[in-house]
Parts: structure tokens; C-alpha cells; sequence
């Protein structure tokens, strides 16, 4: 303490002043008591002293706490990738928390483990957990949660704090289209061919309303049957074979060829629509070479000639006799 002079005259009064800092320790006790005490000599060298009632000074005591969360990696684009959640906790009061839980009622969600039990005032700890992204967090394209943070003291009721956070997912809705025939080459008109229309999820979501659609080269052709699909619906990653049929018709005997192309569609759960590029088959009319040497391609192996190719192969034979025999005649009558 200072005093203002250090004589004082009988029946005079001076103020003494002094500062103090609280301590922790007093917001724990919840006041601050102080005793003083004065002493002065007389012009005889007489000390004479005299003491303070001792002056208890109320504080207020607070607790209370704080929560942030944040999430690694930032986003998510695939089904298994582990998110690592951070839950910052701070004691934001002027007294002790202890204990100190954090919850987080997600589905999925990992325990939240921490550092501590206990918090000091002003100090922070990082409580983490782990969550595995689902093929429904892609689907909804984003995953939600709220954490609550709750810390208790010895002044009062436990406080409590909570923080949300929604994390974004990178999704692609995706599909692609790979159509065969199940013939090189086609003999007649009237005969029948296999078309497998093989469809891939490529993205990362779900996809719904999966369905092939068949443009014939020539104007009204259409598919005899299909394409038809074994599955409206494809997980991400995952393929279907789709079938279709188709007679050949006597103007494809004349075009010599028939092209045909495709594509397939579907839509994700969020509304995106996901169509392939388009994809082709040709198979050849009246190509007697590739019909006598053509076996099934897509079932593998030589099948029997159908009618049509049975007569072109007679034919062909026929016409290597007649040549043999003209080429014998020729040599003998040189």
C-alpha cells in the first residue's frame, strides 16, 4: 500500500491505496479476503500499530464452453472414404470444467475419444472421431452433423455448447454403353439377330430408371424385342447386360449393311440424368465370304448354316468346279 505522507497529525485521516490481481485460485474459492494492518511512532519513538476486520470480496464465478468442428478430407467423391472429425472444446469461463464430453448422436459416427477430461479456464483440447462415407452419403450428395460439447464445474449448473457442420460430396453421375451383335454377317432376309447392349455404371451414385434406347439405320426399322434389362437400377461400379432382337429386312439385304447405334440413360437420386455416348454395331448383308467363315460371336464357336448360307456355300463351291474344270480344258488344248 502507498499512502499519500507518512506524518499524520492527531484526529487527521489519510487513504492508502493498493491493487491485486484475482487469481485463479480465488474464482475457485469464490471471493477475495484481505486483512491489513497499519503501524506509526509517536514523536517519543513509540510504535503503535492497529489491524483490519478481515474484507471478504465476493467474484463472480462463470463457466462456460465453446465448440468448433471441422472435418478431413474437406469433401467426399467415394463409397469407404474415412472422414477424421475435430471437435475443438475451450473453456471460455473463469473456472475449472470437469468433466469435459463431447457426443454426436450420426449414425455411423465412430466414438469421440479426447485428450482430457478436464479444463482449465481458458485452455482448448481436440476430441476426434472417424466416419466411413456411405453409397447414401453420395446419393444425398452431402453428410450433416451437430455435435454437443458439455462441461461441468463445482459453482454451477454444467454448461453446454454445440456446432454443426455439413460436408460436401463430389458426385458424378455417370454410364456408358457397349452394344454387340451376335453375328458378323447376315445370310437372308427374315433372319434374326442378338443385340447385347452392356451397360456400366461409371460414376459414383446410384443409378435409377436405367434404360437402352436402339435407332435402326434405316427410317421405321425398329427392334424386333428390347432392349430389355435385367435392372432398373445400378450401384455405382456395377454393369447389366441388356438384349434385344432384330429381323433383317430385305432393304438391309440391298444396303449391304446394317448400322445400328445406341445409348443409355438413367437419373441419380439428386435428379441428375447421366446418358452414355453413343455406341454402334454393324453387321454386313450380302457378304457370302464372311457368312460361310462367320461363326457366333457372341456365344463363341461355329453354329450350323441357316438355309440361306447353305445355299451361297453350294453355290460357291459350284462356281470353284467350273472354274477348275475350265482351267483342265484350257491346259489340254494347249
Amino acid at each position: 500500500p502507498t499512502c499519500p505522507s507518512a506524518t499524520l497529525a492527531p484526529a487527521k485521516t489519510e487513504t492508502c491505496t493498493a491493487t491485486y490481481k484475482v487469481t485463479q485460485v480465488d474464482l475457485d474459492n469464490g471471493y477475495v479476503e484481505d486483512t491489513a494492518k497499519v503501524t506509526a511512532k509517536t514523536p517519543a519513538t513509540k510504535t503503535v500499530s492497529g489491524t483490519t476486520s478481515p474484507l471478504r470480496t465476493a467474484v463472480v464465478r462463470k463457466p462456460a464452453i465453446a465448440l468448433a468442428i471441422s472435418v478431413d478430407p474437406s469433401s467426399f467423391s467415394r463409397v469407404g472414404t474415412v472422414l477424421t472429425y475435430s471437435f475443438v472444446v475451450t473453456n471460455t469461463g473463469n473456472v475449472d470444467l470437469e468433466p469435459v464430453v463431447v457426443s454426436d448422436p450420426m449414425p455411423g459416427l465412430s466414438a469421440i475419444t479426447c485428450p482430457a477430461t478436464s479444463l482449465a479456464p481458458g485452455m482448448s483440447e481436440t476430441c476426434t472421431a472417424t466416419y466411413h462415407v456411405t453409397a447414401q452419403d453420395l446419393a444425398t450428395g452431402s453428410i450433416q452433423t451437430t455435435a454437443t460439447a458439455t462441461g461441468t464445474s463445482a459453482v454451477a449448473a454444467a454448461v453446454q455448447a454445440t456446432a454443426s457442420t455439413t460436408l460436401q460430396g463430389k458426385t458424378a453421375a455417370a454410364i456408358s454403353l457397349t452394344k454387340s451383335a451376335n453375328v458378323e454377317s447376315a445370310a437372308v432376309a427374315g433372319q434374326t439377330i442378338l443385340y447385347d447392349f452392356v451397360v456400366t455404371n461409371t460414376g459414383n451414385v446410384t443409378l435409377h430408371t436405367v434404360k437402352v434406347t436402339d435407332t435402326q439405320s434405316v427410317t421405321g426399322e425398329t427392334l424386333a424385342t428390347g432392349p430389355t434389362c435385367p435392372s432398373a437400377t445400378l450401384a455405382a461400379g456395377a454393369k447389366e447386360t441388356c438384349t434385344g432382337t432384330f429381323v433383317v429386312t430385305a432393304a438391309n439385304m440391298t444396303a449391304g449393311q446394317i448400322t445400328d447405334t445406341a445409348t443409355a440413360s438413367a437419373i441419380s437420386a439428386n435428379g441428375t440424368v447421366a446418358t452414355s455416348p453413343p455406341s454402334s454395331a454393324t453387321v454386313l448383308t450380302g457378304h457370302p465370304t464372311s457368312i460361310i467363315t462367320g461363326g457366333n460371336s457372341r456365344h463363341g464357336g461355329d453354329g450350323p448354316l441357316e438355309l440361306g448360307g447353305l445355299v451361297v456355300f453350294v453355290l460357291g463351291v459350284a462356281a470353284l468346279l467350273v472354274a477348275v474344270i475350265r482351267r483342265r480344258s484350257d491346259l489340254h488344248m494347249e
